[in-house]
């Protein structure tokens, strides 16, 4: 089979799972070698996959969040090593983006806590769903990021964005005891 027509089958199949919002059969595909195929499939199988309706509203202020700092110190080590083959003035606005991206999140849930590693994981849903040198804060791609950003940490991480480590230990705990 050649790779164009492997890439329509995935993109067919991909796409009827998620017109149908099928979360069985995107799992099944997400597995697979090659994932969910092409850029736009992978973006419109996250949404499903994280239950997230486009939703276009008016950005408002929030306060500064307390972990700003630190989130800003591991941002700019962010996309050394991968993406492979981009120039630097393009990694620094991806830094940028992606700094923007969590303190977005961040500022509007204020209760959770950044953690170590958060950026990594939101880097790549930013290689997910930022194409490389075009990522206007106002298109369709950008609001579908956050969109996801917010769903993952919410439902997801949380458990690790506390305070302190209670949620963490509870997971820990329950995990520990069906072990026994």
């Amino acid at each position: 089979m050649s790779f164009l027509n492997w890439q329509r089958g995935r993109t067919i199949r991909t796409r009827k799972a998620t017109e149908d919002k099928d979360i069985n059969e995107l799992r099944k595909i997400s597995a697979l070698p090659g994932g969910f195929g092409g850029e736009q499939e992978r973006r419109m199988a996250w949404g499903v996959l994280l239950g997230i309706e486009r939703i276009e509203k008016d950005e408002e202020e929030y306060k500064v969040h307390k972990d700003e700092d630190q989130v800003r110190l591991d941002t700019n080590r962010s996309f050394v090593t991968y993406p492979k083959n981009v120039a630097a003035d393009n990694k620094e606005k991806m830094q940028e983006d992606l700094q923007e991206l969590i303190v977005g999140v961040l500022r509007k849930y204020p209760s959770l806590s950044y953690f170590q590693g958060y950026h990594d994981i939101l880097s790549v849903f930013y290689l997910t769903f930022i194409s490389q040198g075009t990522s206007q804060k106002d298109s369709a791609e950008w609001s579908d990021l956050k969109r996801c950003a917010e769903a993952v940490s919410l439902n997801r991480v949380r458990d690790a964005m506390g305070s302190g480590m209670e949620g963490m230990m509870g997971l820990l705990c329950e995990y520990s005891k069906q072990q026994i």
